[in-house]
């Protein structure tokens, strides 16, 4: 079976009998993979198969009665344990060939699809994106906040992040690392307090659990406003990007073209440099060619010691949308086309794009950048070091916001 999970809030709601019942998600270790069937279901009831499966489910095709999610009922001979009455309806049967949608809360929050039979996959190669975007700028710590935040990360990031000069530094240093310890800890059974993390040669975090260390990747950037992380429950490398849509005002742009036209292949300069293009369309393409190159040397871990002009992207599509994402831009490595090389382009905003890079044996399926507050990084969070003090806090707190 092709199965598509979508998780659309932390409290996960059902129907039974005509109720919406919330329950506590199941930690990782009680969502597990059904031996019968190859279906995830938590483990013990309320899910539970009967091993005379028959290989299709019925969906409940009525109205949704949750705001937030869409309701998959299991019901039939073989499904116990719902509630459900066998003539609730009307139904869609639902066969191998098949996907359907459903709330069950294995991750939080992200879109899980197998790509071939789950009979014949353990669980952690399935492939999942988690893509979070905050709004850093906009946040405005309380002391209060500002002593959790710090009492989440470790030792060595506090004491790096406590060097930046200016706030607004500090701030996206901080959210990303907080977004990389909620993207390990809901999609592993591991605790703040027991992820270890370290950077690579090229300052690009990692997971040091022997345990996660092939199966989960990540990879966080900042520009601009924003913050973002894209999390993939996977063992290939991934890469993201965001950048802002506009030139950095008090720059010289002509001067700053001719600086920068070195990076670029003869091909990508005259699609920026295109005559019939305003100023702002040249920044846009020029900004968008450089999140794109810039996910990919993230992801294969060159940092800048590639010469990008040999790393060429290919637009197929002309314009980017909000939360539409394109993904037929093509990669050529000194002239070759890289077919094993994939890219997701978006508008986040009308003043962020973001890039998404991945090396896979085929394109995964899509999904848009969720926009998060700061309690929803931090709601599951546990204290790795003990409470920060209150003169570190009063230090961070007086930083200047930026550069006057």
């Amino acid at each position: 079976m092709r199965f598509l999970h979508r998780y659309a809030q932390r409290l996960f709601n059902y129907r039974t009998s005509g109720e919406i019942r919330q329950d506590k998600p199941p930690s990782y270790e009680e969502c597990v993979r059904n031996p019968q069937n190859g279906l995830f279901f938590e483990s013990p009831p309320p899910y539970t198969i009967s091993d005379n499966f028959s290989g299709e489910f019925i969906r409940n095709e009525r109205t949704n009665t949750s705001p937030n999610s869409q309701n998959l009922n299991l019901t039939g001979l073989d499904v116990h344990g719902l509630g459900l009455l066998p003539n609730q309806g009307p139904f869609r049967h639902f066969k191998d060939n098949d996907e359907y949608e459903c709330n069950t809360p294995l991750l939080y929050r992200a879109v899980l699809k197998a790509t071939s039979s789950l009979i014949d996959r353990e669980p952690e190669y399935a492939r999942l994106n988690v893509k979070w975007a905050f709004d850093f700028v906009s946040w405005q710590p309380t002391e209060s906040q500002i002593l959790q935040a710090f009492s989440y990360i470790q030792l060595e990031e506090k004491e790096r992040i406590a060097k930046f000069m200016f706030k607004r530094d500090a701030k996206a240093s901080l959210i990303g690392r907080l977004l990389i310890r909620k993207f390990i800890s809901e999609n592993s059974h591991l605790k703040y307090n027991e992820i270890v993390l370290k950077r690579d040669k090229n300052g690009k975090p990692f997971i040091l659990n022997q345990e996660y260390k092939n199966k989960l990747k990540f990879n966080v950037s900042h520009h601009g406003r924003l913050v973002v992380l894209l999390g993939c429950t996977c063992d290939f490398e991934v890469g993201v990007d965001v950048m802002t849509t506009k030139h950095h005002e008090g720059k010289n742009l002509e001067r700053f073209f001719r600086l920068m036209s070195r990076n670029f292949s003869e091909n990508e300069w005259k699609v920026i440099m295109n005559t019939d293009s305003s100023e702002d369309v040249r920044i846009l393409l020029f900004n968008r060619y450089w999140a794109l190159k810039e996910s990919y040397l993230k992801a294969v871990g060159s940092g800048l010691s590639v010469d990008l002009a040999t790393v060429e992207f290919r637009l197929k599509s002309k314009f980017l949308e909000i939360n539409k994402p394109v993904i037929d831009t093509e990669l050529y490595v000194n002239g070759l086309k890289q077919i094993d090389w994939f890219f997701e382009e978006t508008l986040l905003d009308t003043d962020h794009l973001v890039a998404v890079a991945y090396k896979a044996d085929k394109v995964m399926d899509s999904s848009t950048f969720e926009f998060l507050k700061y309690d929803d990084i931090v709601q599951n969070g546990v204290p790795v070091l003990p409470e920060t003090d209150l003169q570190f806090v009063k230090n961070f707190m007086i930083k200047e916001e930026e550069p006057h």
